[in-house]
């Protein structure tokens, strides 16, 4: 250690919800916080923090380094770069809650605006033990009291906790509820476009049914024509479409099919009765 850096008076670990600061007092009563520690607690980075303190025209004047008693679990003492509490907030403000990692950002907002309040209150001067018997065991009392409030807050976070997985199961209950149901949905679309697929076209009659209406009307148009010596073809499909109102022999419905048939097997038989060559002809037509 060079004889520059000062021995404090007083070194102390502070509870402040979960956590345990390190914070010291001087002879001259100045209490400091070493900015190694406090960045591990907010889990940021050391240089780039204590770098930012000494690009600083204010916070670079009241850094210092402190001879700091190392943590039980280590032993000894170390140089340790600290900062003046008074200015320790402003250095945490010029921390962006937005820029670190999501879980400690509400350390971090609670730090900003509490830090100096607990460790002032902690260094602030106790009842003489010469006048009270009790005062002997404030730092007892004070470390029991904030055991009990730590313990607080962590049954409060667990409770947080059991509240927000109640409410995921309780959602993911209603997702899985909601998928089962536009599943069974989906099913029954399936089901009924099955069943339309399946089942022939209503309305229009078949290719087949088309074909065997043009035969018909074939043979009505050559036996019509045997007999008036001109093209009957027009005249048979024109009756037809005025007879059951439509404008192709394909778009004949097909509850009208056998009708149609009947119609023109009657209109057949009327032409060709009893006139043989007109029955060859026909039935030449038909086999074409």
């Amino acid at each position: 250690m060079t004889e520059d850096i000062m021995m404090p008076i007083r070194q102390q670990q502070i509870i402040f919800n979960d956590d345990q600061i390190l914070a010291v007092q001087l002879e001259d009563g100045r209490i400091f916080v070493p900015i190694r520690h406090m960045c591990e607690i907010l889990g940021v980075g050391y240089q780039g923090q204590i770098d930012r303190i000494r690009r600083d025209p204010v916070l670079s004047k009241y850094e210092m380094q402190l001879d700091v008693a190392r943590d039980a679990g280590r032993g000894g003492r170390q140089a340790a770069n600290c900062l003046l509490l008074k200015f320790v907030p402003g250095w945490l403000f010029g921390i962006s809650a937005s820029r670190v990692r999501e879980e400690v950002r509400e350390k971090l907002i609670r730090f900003q605006e509490e830090v100096h309040d607990v460790i002032a209150d902690a260094f602030r001067p106790q009842p003489d033990a010469e006048i009270s018997p009790i005062s002997q065991h404030v730092d007892e009392l004070e470390a029991i009291a904030q055991m009990g409030l730590a313990i607080y807050h962590l049954a409060r976070q667990q409770r947080a906790i059991e509240d927000r997985v109640g409410t995921l199961e309780s959602a993911m209950w209603d997702l899985g509820t909601r998928t089962q149901e536009e599943l069974a949905a989906v099913r029954e679309e399936l089901g009924t476009l099955e069943l339309r697929l399946k089942r022939p076209p209503a309305g229009k009659i078949s290719e087949q049914q088309a074909a065997e209406l043009s035969q018909a009307v074939k043979l009505v148009a050559i036996s019509l024509g045997k007999r008036s010596g001109r093209n009957e073809f027009g005249a048979i499909y024109g009756e037809l479409y005025r007879r059951f109102g439509i404008t192709s022999y394909r778009n004949l419905p097909v509850h009208a099919f056998e009708e149609a048939m009947e119609w023109l097997t009657s209109w057949y038989r009327s032409l060709t009765e009893g006139g043989g060559g007109t029955t060859e002809a026909a039935e030449e037509a038909m086999a074409e």
